[in-house]
């Protein structure tokens, strides 16, 4: 996703639920609250 990289700090908002044992987000939306600081 466009802005997205490691380091990148996100509000997320969604419904959590279990999928084969692993948490997922249904219906996600993101907000970008901070860069990545420098290169990691």
């Amino acid at each position: 996703m466009p802005g997205i990289e490691r380091g990148t700090r996100l509000l997320v908002h969604g419904t959590v639920t279990s999928l084969h044992r692993e948490a997922v987000i249904l219906n996600p939306q993101y907000e970008i609250v901070a860069a990545p600081h420098g290169d990691e």
